[in-house]
């Protein structure tokens, strides 16, 4: 007999063997297990991703907030010195001083900010 002889016919219908057709459905259903795991491996892991992207930015924000104070005792001791030598007056170097921190510490916070965002734009472009 010879190869050409084994080919069914247009109207003969193959059906596959009990041990075929387990073979296939055990495939079956290992493929759709393993693609649902990924599915909620994937969403498991973005949920995590994100939760952590809240804290860290929620730290980073502390982290800026607590950098602008800090640098400003330090800009409001220098800049209070500085006055006090120039007028001999301590109330007055106190006043002036108090006045002009807290509108730069307002605006180097806004200006902090402000970077932050373009940052996030150049990166979203990239």
């Amino acid at each position: 007999m010879t190869a050409l002889a084994r080919i069914p016919k247009r109207e003969e219908k193959i059906v596959p063997t009990a041990e075929a057709q387990e073979a296939f459905y055990t495939a079956e259903c290992a493929d759709s297990f393993v693609h649902a795991t990924d599915e909620n491996y994937t969403s498991e892991a973005t949920a995590i991703a994100r939760e952590q992207e809240g804290a860290t930015r929620e730290r980073m924000h502390r982290s800026r907030i607590a950098k602008v104070i800090i640098w400003r005792m330090i800009s409001v001791t220098i800049t209070m010195i500085i006055i006090y030598v120039a007028t001999g007056s301590f109330s007055k170097s106190t006043g002036v001083t108090a006045c002009l921190h807290g509108i730069l510490v307002f605006c180097h916070y806004q200006f902090e900010s402000f970077w932050e965002k373009i940052n996030e734009n150049h990166k979203e472009k990239d």
